[in-house]
């Protein structure tokens, strides 16, 4: 009697052993993913700081661009002086106004978008919208299939369908 106990001891110390070191392994594959999560965390950071000094960067040259546009536009320009101005009345202060940013209208490389107004909008039937009009119509599945260019147990299924649907 006291073998069988100590066989039955034995086994459940082994049960025991076993499901714990499940357990170790199972924590131990999440320690490598909560690693792998944080590795590319890192990467996903990286690549967005790279792409955020290109766009500073383009930002950059966006800006010498267009003060370069702006100096050439004022130094071609001769200043425009107005004769036939009327003078502020001497009741109201004068309002000072803060300079709007005379940025150019067209940049050289601009094109502007051209509206057509000779197109007309294309409203086209769904497949589905083909086949019921033509069963409506009183055709057959076969000359459905026929009048569609399609497989006849397509438009079967997508008659079936339809009319579960309705």
């Amino acid at each position: 009697m006291v073998y069988i106990l100590l066989l039955i001891s034995f086994l459940i110390h082994v049960a025991t052993f076993i499901i714990i070191r499940q357990f170790k392994l199972k924590l131990d594959t999440y320690g490598d993913m909560e690693q792998d999560i944080k590795e590319q965390a890192k990467a996903i950071e990286d690549t967005l700081a790279v792409y955020l000094i290109d766009i500073r960067q383009e930002n950059n040259e966006l800006l010498q661009r267009l003060e370069n546009a702006r100096h050439i536009q004022t130094e071609t320009e001769q200043p425009v002086n107005n004769v036939a101005e009327d003078p502020q009345p001497a009741t109201e202060a004068p309002v000072e106004q803060e300079p709007v940013a005379d940025l150019p209208l067209s940049p050289p490389d601009f094109q502007p978008i051209t509206v057509d107004d000779k197109v007309e909008d294309k409203v086209e039937q769904s497949l589905a919208a083909k086949a019921l009009h033509l069963q409506a119509k009183g055709y057959t599945v076969e000359e459905i299939a026929k009048q569609l260019n399609k497989g006849t147990t397509e438009i079967e299924l997508l008659l079936k369908f339809q009319q579960k649907n309705q």
